[in-house]
């Protein structure tokens, strides 16, 4: 064989076999799951100051104290959320509490009356997506005439966030 044959001839060999590797294609795939979760975030500044009624020699009616030094936060992905709002067990015999949140995003239910409100009661409802801070909270105490005395007791108020 002539030796420009011979060359050729391997030229197109080897081009060939070049041709048939790249023809040859490794492929892998990969399942991917996506998601988004919802968020849904609520947070207390911290407990309200103590609520003390005192009765004078001329109190005879209903007096009620209010604290408002306590702010709540909330940040959410899902739309028309609500807060509501529990107590752990009922207020003592002619006393009430009641709670008000604040909420510039959603639609406030004002004065809520949680003195048997262990099952939860709404308190703020029409939350949009997105974040609020620095909403206040306030707690009214209530005691009628008929309660001379009450020794100090401690209640759990407990916010919930939810759709």
């Amino acid at each position: 064989m002539k030796p420009l044959t011979f060359f050729l001839l391997v030229v197109v060999l080897s081009t060939g076999f070049n041709a048939l590797l790249l023809a040859q294609n490794a492929v892998a795939t990969q399942h991917l799951t996506m998601e988004v979760k919802p968020v849904v975030r609520l947070q207390v500044s911290s407990d309200p100051l103590p609520l003390t009624v005192q009765r004078t020699t001329t109190s005879d009616g209903e007096l009620s104290v209010s604290d408002h030094s306590t702010r709540y936060a909330l940040v959410t992905n899902v739309e028309n959320m609500k807060i509501s709002a529990s107590i752990d067990r009922p207020m003592p015999q002619g006393t009430g509490l009641s709670i008000s949140l604040q909420s510039v995003g959603g639609c406030s239910r004002g004065e809520v009356d949680l003195s048997r409100a262990v099952v939860p009661a709404e308190v703020v409802t029409g939350l949009p997506r997105g974040s609020m801070r620095d909403e206040s909270i306030t707690y009214t105490f209530r005691a009628n005439a008929e309660v001379a005395e009450l020794q100090p007791e401690s209640r759990t108020i407990t916010l919930t966030l939810t759709d």
